[in-house]
């Protein structure tokens, strides 16, 4: 269980809480709200269950959360008065109901990760004013509708949506203003149409792009893509210049037919997470440059 010996320490003075892989299990104590200094509060890979304590949202001074890879349940507090905060992690969960409209108030936000749990509904428009974020997951949800709340965010480096229910064409100016790498997962949807220009015109920054299973028109990959994108996972569908795709049927075949189909980015180890909240400096992974 959650050691009750640190409700007696400093509790005043407690900046950096990281009790990550250590066999946690129960639920948040409400004597974490005790804490009016903390800085970084990492609980990853642990047993915690029970939902996740709106106390949460007095921790002004916050500015790492990862609750990474527990059994958490319930619906998501509002951070949004939590603007210090730069990175949430909370994967591999079992989180569900909506996305708070809350969280585009974080104005200071790179990554966030919500993937593998249960979230439903559509994408706030607020995202849109998360104009400092780089790196998001979403993978493996139930979420739905438009990502154009993606569209104009200059910093934005990965985007993983695979494995919901997205829908509409690609947002036409998708990584338009970035120069960086690029990682794009959008796999296992109901995206339709092209890509746009944006992600044509920067093919060459493209490192990862993933696009099957989706309802893109028949000539929706560009020769462009073909050429200069790295690594390029399409249905043969929708990518007539594609050597390599999926066929639609990965069911009859091995490797590498049922590998294009079904590849999936590992968002954790993309962003150096493995390193916990010294992420943006670690070197133990092959990670996506950020600011």
């Amino acid at each position: 269980e959650f050691p009750n010996s640190i409700q007696d320490k400093a509790a005043e003075k407690l900046e950096l809480l990281v009790l990550k892989q250590t066999g946690l299990s129960g639920t948040l104590p409400s004597f974490i709200s005790e804490f009016p200094r903390l800085l970084k509060l990492d609980l990853s890979d642990n047993s915690l269950e029970g939902s996740i304590p709106d106390s949460i949202e007095n921790f002004f001074l916050l500015d790492y959360l990862d609750l990474h890879g527990n059994n958490l349940t319930g619906t998501l507090p509002n951070l949004g008065r939590l603007t210090k905060l730069t990175s949430v992690v909370l994967g591999q969960n079992r989180l569900r109901g909506t996305i708070p409209p809350g969280l585009g108030n974080l104005s200071a936000l790179k990554l966030l990760d919500l993937s593998f749990n249960a979230f439903e509904g559509g994408i706030p428009d607020s995202f849109s004013r998360l104009s400092n974020l780089q790196h998001v997951s979403l993978q493996y949800n139930a979420l739905n509708g438009s990502t154009s709340a993606f569209e104009n965010l200059d910093r934005l480096s990965s985007l993983l949506l695979s494995s919901n229910n997205f829908s509409s064409t690609v947002p036409a100016g998708l990584f338009s203003n970035f120069d960086g790498l690029i990682v794009a997962d959008l796999s296992h949807n109901n995206f339709t149409g092209m890509l746009p220009p944006s992600m044509v015109e920067r093919a060459s920054n493209i490192s990862y792009l993933a696009m099957t299973r989706n309802s893109f028109d028949a000539d929706a990959v560009d020769d462009t893509i073909c050429e200069e994108v790295t690594t390029l996972f399409a249905d043969c569908s929708s990518c007539p210049c594609c050597q390599n795709c999926c066929d639609g049927d990965d069911s009859a075949h091995l490797d590498p037919k049922g590998r294009y189909c079904n590849f999936e980015l590992d968002f954790y180890a993309l962003v150096g997470l493995g390193c916990s909240h010294w992420w943006e400096v670690c070197t133990s992974y092959d990670v996506l440059p950020v600011d």
